[in-house]
């Protein structure tokens, strides 16, 4: 009885050793596979706004590792779609290019405006940001009618504070983008020098 207990042991230790030896086996491949399992991507280096068009010089090649299928952002292979394509939402730096996210030059027709607000240290009024643009025309010397929104969705590019030594802190230079349709509007208040203002897109604040 006790020789049969001895070799039923040793029999145990032989099966554990291998079950141990296929187990660690299997998870070096698997970590091998894993490894192998790579594609190269774009990704961003530098931040950029919806509307912006982008060039070779704004994407950089990165090692994805992928589990299954495929990923939907731009491959490394497919550098040509960034090429002259327009974003059609803000994007920062470090970020894989989606898809859905390039649009064609003619999809977007925007255009740049830039104006002097005072509104030097709002918070929220930073490239990226979904702005709605409202104008006070006048009515009369010195008096004002009710203020009328002139553009919706407008996409801010850009903020510069003034500068030099009689520089006003509360007065930014902002560069927004717009739709074409709503340009004439807001450069007719810019040449009359009516009251133009900037507030949170309520859409933007919503998604």
């Amino acid at each position: 009885m006790a020789r049969s207990q001895t070799k039923r042991s040793i029999d145990w230790r032989i099966v554990v050793g291998l079950v141990m030896v296929l187990a660690g086996g299997g998870g070096t491949l698997a970590l091998v596979g894993w490894m192998d399992n790579t594609r190269p991507y774009l990704t961003l280096t530098t931040d950029v706004v919806e509307g912006q068009t982008l060039t070779s010089a704004d994407v950089t090649v990165v090692d994805l590792h992928v589990r299954q299928g495929s990923v939907p952002y731009v491959m490394a292979s497919d550098r040509e779609l960034v090429e002259g394509a327009r974003v059609t939402r803000s994007l920062s730096a470090g970020e894989l290019i989606p898809l859905h996210a390039l649009g064609s030059p003619r999809a977007l027709d925007t255009t740049t405006i830039s104006m002097a607000l005072n509104a030097g240290g709002a918070p929220w009024l930073a490239p990226g940001a979904r702005v709605d643009v409202w104008m006070s025309p006048t009515i009369e010397q010195g008096q004002y009618g009710p203020p009328r929104i002139v553009a919706t969705q407008a996409v801010v590019s850009g903020v510069r504070s003034e500068e030099g030594f009689a520089a006003d802190p509360s007065v930014v230079n902002v560069d927004i983008r717009v739709v074409r349709r709503d340009a004439p509007a807001i450069i007719g208040a810019l040449a009359n020098s009516f009251p133009l203002h900037l507030t949170p897109s309520h859409l933007s604040e919503a998604q």
